[in-house]
């Protein structure tokens, strides 16, 4: 039996497969754990409810041995933590699929979001298409503030309003006026970034209420809030959340609290995509507690204290292929739930899928293996209609595989987007691979860009599920600033920066970690007086604290020139607290290649199954899957399966493939024969 809150688990719920890792100590060898990997469709309703929840009772019954029927709830005494990452908030946005919200704004800027910030990626379009925006309906608010003085003022620093430590004015202004009263005395107090901030017009809180009351009763229960320099002055947000709390309104996002950063626009983007997907992961966490004992909820609070679990919530004629996916339900026509033809069908069908070695998790059980029969019926159809409406007769294998070879050229695009349109040589680099499908396409896409060498990691089929479990726990702390860098302010934003730091790492005590396992990363947002552009700089490694050096390394990096003379201005302060999972991960994968013993495998000990693959140039191409290492030990060496010839497939390529197995491997990759 394992000890209590030892067992950690790492969910990531995707489109179609949900994958868990677990890892627990190891009793038979002390300091040691075992790892533990379960893969399951991320909706299958006739057999569970959450796909996350069904996987972790999998795994305490494993881990545990005692049987757990489904759709009790789970104990957690055994549970150190889960961390959960979900496309919950990624889908609902991609379909448009999130809460009715409406935006609350300061008076004459309700056009603000639609306008944006006039940038163009496809600025030869003739055609434009905006996406819509997120929020449904817009109130205004009729609330000013202004900053005293102007920025393009040379002696701007001279002229300023000075404070004491109260926030009590010891200097009033003193260049050319720019403060006007607006029914009296202008009114004048201390921003949170340090400047002088003049109330031109409060808002009217009754009014306010009466405006957001018929929102409520519109059924709108979530808002977003954004008014003009609330980065320095949150105040009036806070008395307009106050009166939206008090209405009933369950989600009020205050831009002041989410980016108190300078410029309006992007706090108005981040609340309102706050306002529309916050409440749709609620409403999936409020699902995924149910499923659990009571302590779960409880555990954010007292887990350092090691008396409950706790979760940590971190965060797709002519042959056409993608990018509609079918998802886990109904899921492709193999998945025995009467699905579409998908790109997972031709993968089986040319051999790249063996069912064999892939889950079984299908059928009305959720036990069975993959329908091969299903796939080749759609198939049959399909071939006929093609060749119905063409001169030529097309076989099963062409017609297959040709959707392959879309697919591929498709997902070879965006990489060349990433590499070769920015200056970069594909064949310089390496292709490492992840998800289930990572095997059956990486060959051929390495081929496509040159790449000689593919990268796949032992859990690559599951790596975002095992990416968490080696994950930081981060804690970010953001200030705005208007500050000058220059040597007599220098030891200030230090100062600053060191008061910062340290609630970031009291955070992460409090949340459990040690101090040898806290690190901390310190920025400022830098730029050029007169510039709007700023740059987050992180601050040098060596101790020296020279921000000014780094940002002009940066700045010249970035945009080829370096304004001398000018003042360098600080709109941010920034702290990033990392709390360190562990010391280290070892070595890198390049350190390890060059450890691996690389030796050929007799084919007569191979054993095993023989498949056969479609493919390119070739056609018909036998391999042999053995226990555990055949199929991977065979692709490392061979560079590609055989087929009668030690080379078959490499008739095709002008250079050998390298395919690079990191970390132990544990049978064919998630049923998936590697095609080169």
């Amino acid at each position: 039996m394992i000890p209590d809150h030892s067992l950690r688990i790492c969910a990531d719920r995707g489109g179609t497969f949900c994958d868990i890792h677990a890892s627990y100590p190891d009793p038979e060898c002390e300091g040691s754990r075992k790892e533990l990997v379960v893969k399951l469709l991320s909706q299958d309703p006739a057999n569970y409810r959450d796909a996350p929840t069904e996987g972790i009772r999998r795994i305490l019954e494993k881990v545990t041995g005692q049987k757990i029927e489904r759709g009790t709830r789970l104990p957690t005494n055994k549970i150190d933590y889960i961390r959960l990452s979900t496309t919950v908030a990624t889908n609902a946005l991609l379909e448009r699929k999130g809460k009715k919200h409406a935006l609350v704004i300061t008076k004459g800027f309700k056009d603000l979001l639609l306008i944006g910030n006039q940038s163009r990626p496809r600025i030869f379009d003739l055609n434009i298409k905006r996406p819509d925006p997120l929020y449904t309906d817009v109130i205004e608010v009729d609330e000013r503030v202004t900053l005293v003085g102007y920025t393009s003022d040379p002696a701007a620093a001279d002229h300023a309003v000075q404070f004491d430590d109260n926030g009590k004015i010891t200097k009033g202004y003193s260049g050319e006026s720019s403060i006007c009263g607006i029914d009296g005395e202008p009114e004048i107090v201390h921003g949170l970034s340090g400047e002088a901030v003049q109330i031109l017009r409060k808002p009217d809180l009754k009014t306010v209420e009466e405006q957001l009351t018929k929102l409520y009763d519109q059924d709108f229960r979530s808002i977003a809030i954004i008014f003009a320099h609330s980065y320095t002055f949150p105040q009036h947000e806070i008395a307009v959340g106050k009166v939206a709390e008090k209405i009933g309104f369950t989600q009020i996002s205050l831009s002041s609290q989410l980016l108190p950063m300078i410029k309006m626009l992007p706090r108005g983007v981040s609340s309102t995509a706050d306002a529309y997907l916050t409440p749709i992961l609620k409403e999936y966490l409020d699902g995924f507690f149910s499923g659990f004992d009571e302590e779960l909820r409880g555990g954010g609070k007292e887990a350092h204290e090691g008396r409950h679990a706790r979760v940590e919530f971190m965060g797709n004629g002519l042959f056409k292929a993608g990018p509609e996916s079918a998802g886990a339900e109904p899921g492709p026509a193999c998945y025995r739930k009467g699905g579409p033809l998908c790109l997972t069908d031709a993968n089986l069908m040319a051999g790249r899928i063996l069912p064999d070695y892939f889950p079984k998790i299908f059928g009305k059980s959720a036990k069975e293996p993959l329908d091969v029969e299903a796939s080749r019926t759609k198939f049959d159809k399909l071939r006929e209609e093609i060749n119905a409406h063409s001169s030529s007769e097309l076989s099963l294998d062409e017609i297959v595989y040709g959707f392959i070879k879309v697919a591929n050229e498709t997902m070879c695009r965006p990489i060349r987007a990433l590499t070769e349109a920015k200056g970069y040589s594909t064949d310089r680099h390496l292709l490492a691979t992840f998800g289930g499908a990572g095997g059956q396409h990486a060959g051929e896409i390495a081929r496509l860009l040159g790449i000689k060498t593919v990268l796949i990691h032992r859990y690559s089929s599951i790596l975002s599920a095992y990416g968490l479990s080696l994950a930081d726990r981060i804690y970010e702390l953001q200030e705005p600033s208007s500050a000058q860098y220059t040597n007599e302010s220098h030891s200030s934003l230090i100062r600053r920066l060191d008061s910062m730091e340290e609630k970031a790492r009291a955070a992460l005590r409090d949340q459990g970690f040690p101090d040898d396992r806290i690190q901390a990363e310190r920025y400022l947002n830098m730029r050029f007086d007169g510039t709007d552009t700023s740059l987050m700089i992180l601050g040098p490694s060596d101790g020296s604290h020279d921000f000014e050096a780094a940002f002009k390394n940066q700045h010249k990096e970035e945009f080829g020139f370096l304004l001398e003379g000018k003042t360098i201005m600080v709109d941010d302060f920034k702290v990033r607290g990392l709390g360190k999972t562990f010391d280290t991960l070892g070595d890198t994968v390049h350190e390890e290649l060059k450890t691996l013993n690389k030796r050929n495998v007799e084919k007569s000990k191979l054993g095993g199954s023989v498949y056969t693959l479609a493919t390119d140039g070739v056609g018909q191409v036998t391999t042999i899957a053995g226990q555990q290492y055949t199929i991977a030990t065979n692709a490392y060496v061979q560079a590609t399966s055989s087929a009668g010839s030690p080379n078959a497939a490499s008739t095709r390529s002008s250079f050998p493939i390298t395919l690079s197995l990191v970390g132990t491997m544990a049978g064919v990759i998630m049923g998936a024969a590697f095609v080169l």
